[in-house]
């Protein structure tokens, strides 16, 4: 890396410095290597103006781009400076190739990201990956690789503006941008209309100030520029009146509720990774923010996602918008994603209050998270018909959250309430759980008879009597379904299997299946449970399992 600039010492003064990093990425199916130049302690009256120059040294391809940096947009990512092709081994193992033609092309046309067949080049550098619920990429060297990326980076800064007033920030050429400025590749598939965005920006068809919001829309996505919530939740609203709706989905972590929810990786057996209990427990959040919600997204649509942050920024909390259609009729539902180092279980807490017209829709949700088990759901927040958006104001929502580590056990001896808005209490053994009748009619076979046949005479009580039912199995159940992902005790998976089979509810036997799966535990009779309860994903995974026992040994990788 070369520094060559006559303001060099008034920057090592102000002890602005600079950190490259390099990161795996996968977006869009593509799988590249993404590029990160930081640049720290930047005073707030201050902007930068940059040169960033990249040379491959195996094959001579240079480019060269201008950049501004300020403390807020003090990060400028090179996307995709290298893409990779993608190649499934028969042990099931991904193994993606990085060519060394590949790393700093100017333009992706052409380029192929899958293959039947591992490709090997005279120079090449093979990885395997996995991409994680949320988002990242794990990726680990192969033994056989003794080839990298070469390359040269020049960084010029060659003016420094000292300034009262806010600069004002338009697009520069950004990398594999082609005739725009922004790589449409990167845009189109989360924003349909970008391209129509961006050349009314170039007309000067919009005004000045939403000119430069929008360069700032565009910035926190690609680049990653760190901005407050404040800021972020400004920006969320020019997002979407441009009809960027996912635009929430790139900033920071990822992890929307509905896809880590449906991952199969996202329950297991086993005790939680917990700290001693501790009156005094860390907070990690403890929040309060009021959030407009003006986009309720229809059932196939993507959720409207807000975000917050810890301190840090090692944490967040993804909390996604949308709708649930349960025995033909709409619901407002909400889950959160706690996301980041989860290196402990946390006590995690959702108070949401939402006023429509003269009174208050009040809703709360607790439950103890970890790496695992880290949803919490609120599936039937209130009816979509009580609800409008006509007006243009949208939903104003009045968010607490409180994230605390060390969590003490806090279920109730004697009552529970399920999140959301209930309407029957299930009693077993002098206890009871309030639950709505839609939510668990839609999943369970036999709920939905008991609730709904006039034929039975439960379909008209208030409190139903579960003589059968033991009251923690039945808790246990109710947590795997209302949050979708869990992390099952040794003694109590195969009872809430047993349960959920004998209530038909397919939902819950797909995340103890999952659990099954990812459970390393030799004692777990997997063969057997998947014979006994008709499990098709386990035993398509041990027979898969025995597959791959019987393949001829692969070179070692590098874990």
């Amino acid at each position: 890396m070369i520094y060559n600039s006559p303001v060099d010492n008034i920057l090592k003064r102000l002890s602005v410095h600079e950190d490259v990093s390099f990161a795996f990425s996968e977006r869009h199916g593509v799988p590249a290597v993404d590029f990160k130049l930081e640049c720290q302690n930047i005073p707030h009256d201050v902007s930068v103006t940059t040169g960033i120059s990249f040379r491959n040294c195996i094959t001579g391809r240079k480019e060269r781009f201008f950049f501004v940096f300020d403390a807020q947009r003090n990060t400028y990512c090179y996307r995709r400076i290298a893409t990779g092709i993608r190649h499934v081994r028969e042990d099931g193992v991904t193994i993606v190739s990085f060519p060394i033609d590949r790393f700093l092309k100017a333009e992706e046309e052409g380029e192929v990201f899958e293959s039947v067949e591992q490709k090997k080049w005279p120079l090449y550098v093979p990885f395997t990956w996995k991409v994680l619920e949320n988002g990242e990429v794990e990726a680990g060297a192969m033994k056989r690789c003794f080839y990298g990326h070469e390359f040269r980076l020049t960084i010029r800064y060659l003016l420094i503006i000292d300034h009262s007033a806010p600069i004002t920030h338009f697009l520069a050429k950004w990398p594999k941008s082609g005739e725009l400025a922004v790589q449409a590749e990167f845009f189109e598939p989360v924003w349909p209309q970008f391209k129509q965005v961006l050349l009314s920006m170039d007309r000067g068809e919009v005004s000045r100030e939403t000119r430069e919001k929008l360069t700032d829309v565009l910035g926190v996505y690609y680049h990653q520029w760190p901005f407050q919530e404040k800021k972020l939740l400004e920006l969320q609203e020019v997002a979407l009146r441009f009809g960027f709706y996912r635009f929430m989905e790139g900033v920071g972590i990822g992890g929307d509720f509905l896809r880590v929810t449906a991952s199969m990786r996202t329950a297991d057996i086993g005790s939680e990774r917990r700290k001693k209990s501790s009156e005094n427990s860390r907070v990690i959040f403890n929040r309060k923010a009021t959030w407009i919600v003006r986009r309720l997204p229809e059932i196939t649509e993507p959720s409207t996602i807000f975000k917050a942050f810890d301190e840090q920024r090692e944490r967040q909390l993804n909390v996604s918008f949308y709708r649930s259609k349960l025995r033909g009729k709409q619901f407002l539902s909400i889950g959160a994603v706690l996301v980041g180092l989860l290196d402990t279980s946390y006590d995690c807490s959702l108070h949401i209050t939402l006023k429509i017209g003269g009174k208050s829709v009040v809703r709360v949700a607790r439950r103890r998270l970890n790496h695992v088990q880290n949803t919490l759901g609120i599936p039937v927040f209130c009816a979509m018909e009580e609800l409008s958006m006509e007006d243009g104001r949208g939903l104003e929502f009045e968010v607490k959250m409180l994230v605390r580590e060390d969590v003490n056990d806090h279920l109730p001896g004697f009552y529970h309430e399920m999140p959301g808005m209930n309407d029957v209490m299930l009693r077993m053994e002098g206890k009871g759980i309030a639950v709505n009748k839609y939510y668990l009619g839609h999943h369970a076979e036999f709920f939905r008879t008991m609730f709904f046949n006039e034929n039975f005479g439960e379909h008209k009580k208030e409190i139903i009597d579960l003589k059968s039912a033991d009251y923690e199995e039945t808790l246990q159940f109710l947590d795997a379904l209302y949050h979708g992902t869990k992390v099952f005790e040794d003694s109590s998976y195969s009872k809430v299997l047993r349960k959920a089979d004998e209530w038909i509810c397919d939902n819950v036997v797909g995340i103890v299946e999952k659990a099954i799966i990812n459970c390393a535990n030799p004692t777990i009779e997997k063969e057997r449970l998947a014979s006994e309860f008709a499990l098709p994903k386990l035993s398509e995974h041990l027979k898969e399992l025995e597959r791959i026992r019987n393949l001829p040994l692969e070179p070692p990788v590098i874990s």
